[in-house]
């Protein structure tokens, strides 16, 4: 069970940070016909890791850009605190 939950935080962390990537370049590439594919990606990305999870970007005022980059910070801790919780269960059960 832990493995699967840390995949899709990995899977959430790695893609908020896609979107934030994205979001930084759309500027500059927004006329390129791969760079819209791209954004097409990033809009399905931030549908499935960002909005259900957390949904909190009604409340705030930023933009989803920066939303996504906040979102990639709390998916980095909830991984950290996942794999020491994952460590701790798995030396105690070493027998020395």
């Amino acid at each position: 069970m832990y493995r699967l939950i840390a995949r899709y935080l990995w899977f959430g962390l790695i893609s908020t940070l896609y979107i934030y990537s994205v979001w930084l370049l759309e500027g500059m590439f927004s006329e390129t016909l791969w760079f819209d594919l791209l954004a097409s990606l990033e809009f399905l990305l931030y549908f499935i890791f960002v909005i259900p999870l957390f949904g909190l970007n009604a409340w705030t005022n930023v933009l989803f850009g920066e939303f996504s980059l906040y979102m990639s910070v709390l998916y980095g801790i909830a991984l950290i605190l996942l794999q020491v919780k994952m460590w701790s269960d798995t030396s105690r059960h070493l027998h020395y």
